[in-house]
């Protein structure tokens, strides 16, 4: 059976120029889903696949997360000095991207980023979020039930032939979005999945 392989970040919550660390203020998790919301590696032909990205914000102070060229907007809306970003790639064709074993991009899950023109989504303290998005669509239309922000999906993806397939992604996050000295840092994801008659 293949293993999941990821990189998890945690940041720390809050002091005046502190960057990410190890304690678990901030952790962002990626899973993939069968149908029934469980955690796996191994899906049957045909069966839908939900891309989880979870983001737990055990901080006293909210945090956002939002595209890279918004952040000047996400900073006037009165984020505290000790709030933390969480920023997708700059490249729409990275995240939650799906290759065969060779390395060849079979695609995304979703159609677009930010499509409702919303840039940002507020995690408050002590909750979590989930960033959600399936293969194959669930309803009609842009907007589909189990289609979370940032994504939009129009339309489904093929379904994926019996074979090894592995996600990767960037994400990038930084612990105090006032502060200038705070420095981003960028989190790799790598997960291995396999489709099974």
């Amino acid at each position: 059976m293949m293993s999941a392989v990821l990189i998890v970040m945690s940041a720390g919550c809050s002091s005046e120029g502190e960057d990410i660390n190890n304690t678990e203020g901030i952790i962002t998790t990626f899973h993939l889903l069968n149908e029934n919301g469980e955690e796996t590696t191994t899906f049957k032909s045909g069966e839908n696949i939900f891309f989880d990205l979870e983001i737990v914000n055990n901080c006293d102070t909210m945090m956002v997360f939002t595209s890279e060229n918004q952040n000047n907007i996400v900073i006037q809306q009165g984020i505290s000095k000790d709030g933390a970003d969480l920023f997708f790639p700059l490249s729409n064709e990275d995240l939650f991207s799906v290759y065969d074993k060779k390395g060849e991009k079979i695609g995304n899950p979703y159609t677009g980023l930010y499509c409702n023109t919303s840039f940002m989504k507020v995690i408050e303290p002590h909750s979590n979020y989930h960033a959600r998005c399936n293969w194959k669509e669930t309803g009609e239309g842009f907007w589909q039930p189990d289609v979370t922000f940032p994504f939009c999906k129009l339309g489904s993806m093929e379904d994926l032939p019996v074979g090894e397939y592995y996600i990767s992604f960037r994400i990038k996050c930084r612990n105090n979005a006032k502060d200038p000295k705070s420095q981003f840092k960028t989190l790799s994801f790598l997960y291995q999945f396999a489709v099974v008659e």
